[in-house]
C-alpha cells in the first residue's frame, strides 16, 4: 500500500507540473478589486460530480442570483447533476462532460461558454470568475482556465495560491472551518450580502409527490397483508416482514408510520456500515419502540442491491410489523433528494445525504469518524438545529462499538416518536 501511495503521488505531481508548464495561466484580477456586482459571467467546474458539494454550495448560488439577477451562471458537470443545475438552481448554461475530459473536449466546452449569451450578457462578455472546490488542480483545471482566461479563479490548491488562484477558498488539509463559512468569506470579499447560511432543497414538487405516492403505495401493500415472500417473488422495491405483536389488542391502523431513512454507505469504504450493523439497528428500533409502526427506507443506489438484500436477510422482527423499502429503479438525484425531503428522520454516515437533510430540515443522526486534525467533521459536518453529530473515535465506521451504535439510534428515534 505504501508503494502504491508513493506511485500515485509521483504520477499526480508529474501531471500537475506538465499541465502547469503547458497551460499555465495567471488571472489578472486582484483580491482587493474583486466585486460580485461587477461580474457578468461566472463558471462553476463541478466535474467531480459530488452531490454533497452541490448541496452545500446552494447558499452561494442563491446569494449570487438574488443579488445579481442578470448574472450569467454556467456549470460544467456530469450528466447526473445536470437536472439540478438546470431545473432547480436555474443556471443559464449547463454543459455536461465526460468523466475525464481531454483537451479537445475541454476546448469545445470553453468555446460554448465563451460564445454563450442571453438578453443581458452579450457574446463578447468574457468569463469573470471560475470556481472549483476540488482540493488539488488537475490538468483539466489548468486547461479550462487556459482557454477561458477568467479575471478571477477561486480554488483550493495551496500550491497555486496567489498565482493561478487569486481568490483562495480554503486549505484542504488544515482549514477546519465549515465549507459554507469559506464561501461566506468569499462573498464578503466581493461585497455580496449573503445572510445566514441556508441550503436550498434539491427537489421539485413533482418529485416530492412521486416519493410520497411510492411510500403510501408501499404502506397500502403492507396493510393489505402482502408477505415478504410475495414481495420477493414479484421482484418489487418493497419488502414487508411481518411478525406477531405483543399488543394485539391495540389498533395500529390510526397511527401514521414513522418514515425513517437509513443511509449506511459513504463514498469511502471507511464511511460504510455493514449489512449486519444496519440489520441490528432495525431490529433494535422495532424491539424498543413496539407501539410505533415504522417504515425503513434504505437510501442506497441500484449498485448496492446485494447490500440491501443482505440487510433484509439480517433483520429478525420479533414484536412488530415493519417495512423495509428500497429506492425505486432509476432513481435520479432529484428523486433521491425528494425521498430525503419526506423522511421523519434520517440515520446516516458522512455523505451527501447529511447536507440534503439539512436543506430539508429533516432531523438526522450523523455518524462521523473523528479526524485527528478536526478538519473533516468541522468542514463537512451537518448545519442546523435538527442535526445530531455523533463523532466516533474509530478510523472506520464498521469498528464502532455496537452498544454505542444501537443506543444512539434508539435514543434518536425515541425523540422522533415523541415529536411524531
Amino acid at each position: 500500500m505504501a508503494l502504491k501511495h508513493v506511485f500515485f503521488n509521483l504520477r499526480d505531481n508529474l501531471r500537475f507540473n506538465w499541465a502547469k508548464h503547458k497551460f499555465g495561466f495567471i488571472p489578472e484580477g486582484t483580491e482587493a478589486d474583486f466585486r460580485f456586482a461587477e461580474l457578468k459571467k461566472v463558471v462553476v467546474l463541478k466535474l467531480d460530480g459530488k452531490l454533497g458539494d452541490t448541496e452545500v454550495m446552494t447558499h452561494f448560488y442563491s446569494a449570487m442570483r438574488k443579488a445579481q439577477p442578470r448574472l450569467f451562471l454556467c456549470v460544467v458537470c456530469p450528466q447526473h447533476l445536470a437536472p439540478i443545475y438546470k431545473d432547480i438552481l436555474g443556471f443559464d448554461l449547463v454543459l455536461t462532460s465526460s468523466r475525464k475530459p481531454k483537451e479537445d473536449e475541454i476546448k469545445k466546452l470553453c468555446a460554448q461558454i465563451l460564445n454563450a449569451e442571453d438578453e443581458t450578457t452579450p457574446r463578447s462578455a468574457g468569463v469573470d470568475l471560475v470556481v472549483t472546490t476540488e482540493p488539488h488542480f488537475r490538468p483539466r483545471d489548468f486547461i479550462f482556465d487556459y482557454y477561458l482566461k477568467p479575471r478571477y479563479v477561486a480554488g483550493c490548491d495551496v500550491r497555486l495560491k496567489g498565482s493561478s488562484i487569486n481568490l483562495f477558498l480554503f486549505d484542504p488539509d488544515h482549514d477546519a472551518r465549515p465549507i459554507s463559512s469559506c464561501f461566506c468569506e468569499l462573498m464578503d470579499k466581493g461585497a455580496l450580502n449573503h445572510g445566514e447560511v441556508a441550503y436550498q432543497p434539491l427537489v421539485t414538487p413533482e418529485a416530492i409527490a412521486n416519493a410520497q405516492a411510492y411510500v403510501q403505495s408501499s404502506l397500502e401493500q403492507q396493510q393489505q397483508g402482502v408477505s415478504a415472500n410475495d414481495n420477493a417473488d414479484a421482484d418489487t422495491d418493497v419488502v414487508v416482514v411481518k411478525a406477531e405483536r405483543k399488543d394485539e389488542g391495540k389498533s395500529q391502523s390510526a397511527k401514521k408510520p414513522l418514515l425513517l431513512g437509513i443511509n449506511p454507505c459513504g463514498a469511502a469504504s471507511s464511511r460504510c456500515m455493514t449489512p449486519a450493523m444496519v440489520g441490528k439497528i432495525i431490529d433494535r428500533l422495532v424491539e424498543q419502540h413496539q407501539g410505533q409502526q415504522m417504515q425503513f427506507m434504505l437510501l442506497l443506489p441500484e449498485s448496492k442491491a446485494d447490500f440491501v438484500a443482505a440487510v433484509i436477510n439480517q433483520v429478525q422482527h420479533k414484536d412488530q410489523a415493519a417495512q423495509i423499502l428500497r429506492l425505486p429503479e432509476n432513481t435520479s438525484v432529484i428523486d433521491f433528494a425528494a425521498f430525503i425531503h419526506i423522511l421523519d428522520g434520517l440515520i446516516t454516515v458522512d455523505t451527501a445525504a447529511v447536507h440534503m437533510a439539512c436543506a430539508s430540515e429533516v432531523p438526522q443522526l450523523a455518524f462521523y469518524c473523528r479526524d485527528p486534525l478536526g478538519v473533516n467533521e468541522n468542514r463537512w459536518g451537518p448545519i442546523g438545529a435538527k442535526a445530531t453529530l455523533k463523532l466516533l473515535d474509530v478510523e472506520r465506521i464498521e469498528d464502532i462499538d455496537e452498544a454505542t451504535l444501537l443506543e444512539s439510534c434508539s435514543e434518536f428515534v425515541g425523540s422522533l416518536i415523541a415529536a411524531h
